[in-house]
């Protein structure tokens, strides 16, 4: 069989197949020049319609519809997105927040107190080990996946003490220590408290040269 007539048959097949989703309420997305001449190609099967017409035509139909699919979608997960958002009441975590932190440092002081007055430490030893104390509950609670929760519930109040420190160290190596020592928890223990130490380390950094410069001006 000669094959410029099987290319021949297969272009026409492809041509029916396509004219069948011309419709003037596709052609209205279409700008005025083709608009005019595609639309009276509906009437008359019999005259020719060039191939970059068909194409545009098709392609412009099918973006048209993936675009609404896409804009439903978007409107759907918007809804979903807002339906299981717990909605939060910004004075009760404040709330929350105060007492909880609150009873940290009332926890930090009468450790704190029970090293100085019944022990006999000095402030400042009774200082690090109130310190060392608290970080130690604050793994202990970490490993046990309590922490998180009182976070959860207090925010900031648990989490701006040095025991929301501990926790976001110990965290990431407990939950990265299967992937080994150096890549699991050697990578991943400054996760959350990097940015901390990095930015702490600057701003005392920055601190201690506006406090030199003023003490050689003499404003100290």
């Amino acid at each position: 069989m000669n094959v410029k007539f099987i290319k021949f048959c297969a272009v026409y097949v492809i041509y029916i197949s396509i004219s069948r989703y011309y419709e003037p309420s596709v052609l209205s997305d279409l700008d005025e020049f083709q608009t005019k001449r595609l639309v009276p190609l509906r009437a008359n099967r019999s005259e020719s319609v060039p191939a970059m017409d068909i194409w545009i035509t098709y392609t412009s139909r099918k973006k048209g519809n993936e675009n609404m699919k896409v804009k439903q979608n978007d409107e759907e997960y918007n809804k979903y997105v807002e339906a299981v958002t717990p909605k939060h009441n910004t004075f009760i975590n404040c709330l929350n927040a105060f007492w909880v932190g609150g009873l940290i440092c009332i926890i930090g002081q009468g450790i704190m107190d029970l090293f100085m007055n019944y022990w006999g430490y000095s402030k400042d030893d009774a200082a690090s080990w109130t310190s060392i104390i608290l970080v130690l509950i604050s793994v202990i609670l970490t490993s046990f996946n309590l922490y998180k929760k009182i976070a959860k519930f207090a925010g900031a109040g648990a989490l701006v003490p040095i025991t929301g420190f501990a926790n976001s160290v110990a965290s990431p190596t407990i939950e990265y220590q299967k992937e080994g020592e150096v890549f699991g928890k050697g990578v991943k223990i400054f996760t959350i408290a990097g940015p901390v130490i990095l930015f702490g380390i600057f701003t005392s950094w920055v601190a201690g040269l506006i406090y030199y410069f003023l003490r050689l001006a003499e404003f100290i």
